[in-house]
């Protein structure tokens, strides 16, 4: 004996009692309007005596940085900290071309134990945070944060040491881009966290590699957001067909 009920929406499989008629109605659907994907970006920027070649070589990627940001119709905002200092540099989270290459340089003055991922951590605490306390990350905008020091991270060992594999980047699902130097991967853990949140990590030191690199995952991660963010701007209509069983059970016509 045949149900009469319809088993599955999505596989469209449908069974019914042998001779039965059934008939599916007109369903109307109305799209949400289509909303741009926004993107929030944290950079940790090694503010040492060692940086200010690599300081300038990330500034100059500035407008690079922001093509690709348009490019892939993303709603970006960019803020700056030091690897000294959960401070926001300038005036925090800016779209601002200008202020964007003033930010990325923030001198060779600050202290040589660089600690990149304890103030990004300390930054984006919860509600105490310097990013929290400004509004950010935006609701509905993803969070990426990208660090760049040509030292192994000093993150020490108080309250407790930082385990990349479970901690607040991990929780909230923020990426981490490591701009690094690949000889300090057995004893940083910059690399580490990149790898825990499904970010990557660049060699500081092939500046055109890192140049290609970084617009790559930009571009990809745009892309990726405008893929998630999409959503039908017409209304969609389906129609289905009247469907009837034969009598002999072994499939459905179909009748229009």
């Amino acid at each position: 004996m045949y149900s009469d009920l319809i088993a599955s929406t999505t596989s469209e499989s449908i069974t019914a009692s042998i001779g039965k008629t059934l008939k599916l109605h007109k369903d109307n659907y109305k799209a949400l309007e289509q909303k741009a994907a926004k993107s929030d970006f944290l950079f940790v920027i090694d503010n040492s005596g060692s940086m200010g070649g690599e300081q300038d070589e990330i500034s100059k990627l500035t407008t690079d940085f922001i093509d690709t940001m348009n490019e892939t119709a993303i709603d970006f905002n960019v803020a700056v900290i030091t690897t000294d200092s959960d401070t926001l540099r300038g005036k925090g989270f800016t779209n601002d071309k200008s202020q964007i290459e003033k930010d990325l340089k923030p001198g060779t003055n600050g202290s040589a134990i660089e600690k990149g991922i304890y103030f990004a951590e300390k930054a984006l605490e919860p509600t105490t945070g310097t990013v929290a306390l400004v509004g950010y990350p935006r609701q509905g905008a993803s969070l990426s944060v990208i660090i760049m020091s040509d030292e192994r991270s000093q993150y020490g060992s108080y309250p407790k040491p930082f385990d990349p594999k479970s901690n607040l980047f991990v929780d909230n699902q923020y990426k981490v881009y490591a701009i690094v130097q690949p000889q300090h991967a057995k004893y940083s853990q910059y690399d580490d966290l990149a790898n825990a949140t499904l970010g990557k990590s660049l060699n500081i030191k092939e500046k055109m590699n890192t140049k290609r690199s970084l617009n790559l995952l930009l571009k990809t991660q745009g892309l990726l957001l405008r893929a998630m963010n999409y959503q039908w701007q017409n209304l969609i209509t389906f129609y289905h067909h009247q469907l009837q069983l034969p009598l002999t059970g072994n499939g459905l016509t179909a009748v229009n």
